[in-house]
């Protein structure tokens, strides 16, 4: 696996709109030196960050999460679409998360589907079935100069994988296919 751009390079450089950050980061002082708006402690953390490139979208955010509950449903799928995140991704995880509030532990069935993606500063959790659409989705959107023609990475745990070509749907779906294929065995194992 290449090198991977970090989150903070992706907002610095633009394109990332918005920016979670721990002051304990190494990146922070960075970041928080520069004059962007911002909101802390973002969540539950006290030294959690969120920073936006506009004042305008800082009001939007505080505008969608005012009377939010902190962990639900509602509180991931703002957090997620505001970092810029595909959209069926963010609804998984937000389901992810309220299936683990309600169950006590990681849902089984996230550790079996779950892919994680890095690309261009973007990283996160999806699904297999729909990874490739999402990954897309990033393509079609964020085709800032800096970020064009990144290679992409799709992981699970105890599976390598190499970057992708940007573009490379060809090898993406044959990587993909294959991680479908482990996860089978995975489950044919455990079961």
């Amino acid at each position: 696996m290449s090198k991977a751009k970090r989150e903070h390079e992706a907002f610095l450089e633009g394109y990332k709109l918005a920016l979670v950050i721990s002051s304990s980061s190494k990146y922070f002082e960075e970041v928080s030196k520069l004059d962007y708006p911002r909101i802390t402690p973002f969540d539950i953390g006290p030294d959690s960050h969120i920073f936006f490139q506009t004042a305008e979208q800082k009001q939007e955010y505080q505008r969608k999460i005012k009377g939010v509950e902190w962990g639900t449903y509602d509180f991931h799928k703002i957090v997620g679409e505001t970092l810029g995140f595909p959209k069926k991704s963010v609804k998984y995880y937000a389901s992810m998360r309220v299936l683990e509030n309600e169950i006590g532990h990681y849902p089984d069935e996230e550790r079996r589907d779950s892919v994680g993606v890095e690309w261009a500063g973007f990283f996160f959790s999806s699904h297999i079935d729909f990874v490739i659409q999402e990954i897309k989705w990033l393509f079609d959107t964020y085709k800032h100069e800096k970020a064009v023609g990144l290679p992409v990475s799709i992981w699970v745990a105890g599976f390598d994988t190499p970057d992708i070509p940007y573009g490379d749907f060809k090898r993406m779906n044959m990587i993909v296919n294959k991680l479908q294929e482990f996860r089978k065995q995975k489950a044919t194992v455990t079961a």
